[in-house]
């Protein structure tokens, strides 16, 4: 429905005012009442096996059972259940399928749960706040960088006051038993996607939350856990969208197979596994298409100045996403002690990965609001690896 909805959206003018998600929802409400979903009823009957042991109960013990001779009490078994005990296993209910909130008003303020402080200082403790401090952070950070790179204005995100803003959240949250947050990428996907221009969208998106579920609890509870889910598989599906394999192999085969490799391994691990997995893969490529291994983190660089407004700055061995922070850094500096005009030279480099050219033509961007002349020379040698204008340069033909 949202697939539909979303390509009506040029068409039907009120779909551009109400987000498809909307009448998702209001779709899956209905359907929870026409169902009788909100009924909390048992979804399957007792199997025959069942009722046939519940029978026999009802009837008193059999003679074989009044003649047995008392048993010691048997030791725990090991062995997976039985066919019988999976049989007798109470039946799901209606309310699983549901939303899992109090549904009375201000119900939300029965969940809090205050922290004890006892653990803290033990290995266990100690264990989980490292754990949540630097995934947490991580995953933060990764989820700020793709939302820079989704965002059409093409912003970038303040990174230390990111981190700020979710350490302070999570340790007040903490103090009412909530669980550890980071920043969300689905949701800010889903906010570029209905207008969100500023951050304040987030703001009003928490807001809106908190009254909803203070207010209105025994609605949100009729939401069906589908619902919720076909609205993540709809995100994802546009943030991974055919388009995007399509947009990533113009750029070259390497990065579809980084691409690929990076989706595959968050599947199959979680995000931060993922990414790591990732960055280990696009190394392996680097590498093999000629990475020096001296100059994996630590960019090498010279400068030469020719004059008072000019400056030149001699790049060696590789630059690649890896180092490119210290190469960034060392340009900025350059570009702002005074020189009007900044040649980059990259001919004595062997590699010159997709992250740097595509970032080298921000810093041309960065460099013009400066009022300085930024160019980059010497990557008449190397060889592009794909017509894309920010491919990967690598020297000789290998």
């Amino acid at each position: 429905m949202m697939f539909v909805l979303n390509a009506l959206r040029t068409k039907v003018k009120l779909l551009k005012t109400i987000p498809a998600q909307v009448f998702v929802l209001a779709f899956a409400i209905g359907m929870t009442l026409v169902l009788g979903l909100n009924k909390d009823e048992p979804q399957t009957a007792p199997t025959t096996e069942v009722a046939a042991t519940e029978s026999q109960a009802a009837e008193g013990p059999s003679s074989e059972a009044e003649n047995a001779e008392p048993e010691t009490a048997a030791e725990p078994s090991t062995e997976a259940p039985s066919d019988h005990e999976k049989a007798a296993t109470p039946p799901p209910t209606n309310a699983d399928f549901l939303v899992k909130l109090d549904p009375k008003p201000l119900g939300m303020f029965s969940a809090f749960r205050f922290p004890k402080f006892d653990a803290v200082m033990t290995s266990t403790g100690i264990y989980w706040i490292m754990m949540f401090a630097i995934i947490g952070t991580l995953e933060s950070l990764l989820s700020a960088k793709a939302v820079d790179m989704i965002d059409p204005h093409k912003r970038k995100t303040d990174l230390n006051r990111d981190m700020l803003a979710v350490g302070a959240a999570n340790t007040l949250a903490a103090f009412i038993g909530g669980l550890p947050m980071i920043s969300e990428i689905v949701r800010s996907k889903a906010n570029i996607d209905n207008g969100a221009k500023t951050r304040f969208a987030n703001v009003w998106h928490g807001i809106f939350l908190v009254v909803c579920v203070a207010s209105i609890p025994m609605l949100i509870h009729l939401i069906p856990n589908a619902a919720l889910a076909a609205m993540l598989i709809f995100t994802g599906y546009r943030l991974a969208s055919p388009a995007e394999f399509l947009h990533v192999y113009r750029v070259g085969k390497e990065q579809l197979v980084i691409f690929v490799g990076t989706l595959v391994a968050v599947l199959a691990t979680d995000l931060l596994w993922g990414i790591l997995i990732g960055i280990g893969i696009k190394l392996v490529i680097h590498l093999i298409n000629g990475l020096s291994l001296r100059s994996i983190f630590w960019p090498y660089l010279n400068a030469s100045v020719a004059d008072n407004n000019t400056v030149y700055v001699y790049a060696q061995h590789s630059a690649v996403f890896s180092n490119w922070i210290l190469f960034r850094r060392q340009l900025m500096r350059l570009g702002s002690e005074g020189h009007e005009n900044v040649t980059l030279d990259m001919s004595n480099t062997r590699l010159v990965d997709h992250t740097v050219m595509e970032k080298l033509h921000e810093v041309e961007g960065e460099f013009k609001a400066l009022g300085v002349n930024f160019k980059v020379v010497g990557l008449d040698q190397h060889r592009a690896l794909s017509d894309h204008p920010y491919a990967t340069r690598k020297k000789g033909r290998g």
